[in-house]
C-alpha cells in the first residue's frame, strides 16, 4: 500500500521541519518530465504503464535530457539531490 504525502507529513512531522521530505506535484515522475519527443505523460496513461514501460521511459529521459530541463521540469528531484549531497558531508 502506498502512503499519501499527507500520512507521511502527519506520522513524521520531522521530515518536514528537517526538510526531509520532497513530494513531485504531480502524482507521477511521468508527468513532471519536459514534453520534449513525447516524454510527457498524463496521470491517465502513466496508470495503464507496466513498470518497465516506466524504466524504458526513463533510461529515455536520462540519457538525452538537458541539464536545464532536469532543473527546470524536475526541480523537485533536483531539489532532494542537492538536499543528499548537503547532508552526505
Amino acid at each position: 500500500m502506498k502512503e499519501s504525502p499527507r500520512f507521511l507529513k502527519r506520522e513524521h512531522p520531522n521530515l518536514e521541519r528537517n526538510k526531509q521530505i520532497f513530494i513531485l506535484p504531480k502524482c507521477a515522475i511521468e508527468q513532471c518530465y519536459p514534453d520534449h519527443d513525447s516524454w510527457q505523460r498524463t496521470q491517465e496513461k502513466t496508470k495503464t504503464m507496466s513498470g518497465g514501460d516506466k524504466v524504458k521511459l526513463a533510461k529515455n529521459v536520462g540519457e538525452k535530457i538537458a541539464q536545464w530541463e532536469s532543473e527546470t521540469y524536475l526541480k523537485i528531484v533536483f531539489n532532494a539531490l542537492q538536499k543528499c549531497w548537503e547532508l552526505a558531508f
